[in-house]
């Protein structure tokens, strides 16, 4: 009787352990988060599945899994409700999540390359513009913004990867001709 209640302990333990794999794969917690409403991964994001399987560094990748904001995002894509594009991934928050995700989007090839530094401050114009609530300094400093300081880097991006050197002296310069027409 000593035996059958040890083996069934070890049964039972061995199904724990077993269940708690399972819940915790990251195959069976992807394919939870990125469902379209099919019980399915959105076919769209499966190339991401792959690249997010393929990282070595397992406990990071699961840290990263239970952060609320990825899996927020994630599901948004999935679902369509976050347009599967740069633009729709411009306005979302927090944008070190969004950064994050954007690369690892590109990185599987769900998006186009685009340069991160350029990413960066146009997300970074968006507030910064955001602040200003007189409707001319807002509007003069955005057409500098873009049709200078933008252009600019575009133009530079195109040659080569962007330096964090570079966006801050764009930064830098909305920021001087902001304080100048306020």
């Amino acid at each position: 009787m000593h035996g059958c209640v040890r083996s069934t302990l070890r049964n039972y333990q061995g199904s724990v352990r077993k269940f708690c794999d399972f819940l915790t794969n990251p195959a069976y917690r992807l394919t939870r988060i990125l469902d379209d409403g099919t019980g399915r991964v959105a076919p769209s994001l499966q190339p991401l599945v792959t690249t997010l399987l393929e990282i070595n560094r397992p406990k990071s990748r699961l840290i990263w899994l239970r952060n609320p904001n990825v899996v927020r995002l994630l599901r948004d894509l999935a679902t369509s409700t976050i347009p599967l594009t740069h633009d729709g991934l411009h306005h979302e928050t927090p944008w070190r999540t969004v950064a994050r995700l954007r690369d690892l989007l590109m990185d599987s090839g769900v998006l186009p390359r685009v340069d991160r530094q350029l990413l960066l401050y146009r997300r970074w114009l968006t507030e910064r513009l955001a602040t200003i609530e007189d409707p001319e300094p807002h509007l003069l400093l955005r057409h500098f913004a873009t049709w200078h300081q933008t252009r600019r880097l575009r133009a530079t991006a195109e040659k080569g990867p962007l330096g964090r050197s570079q966006t801050h002296q764009a930064k830098q310069e909305t920021t001087q001709a902001g304080a100048f027409l306020i």
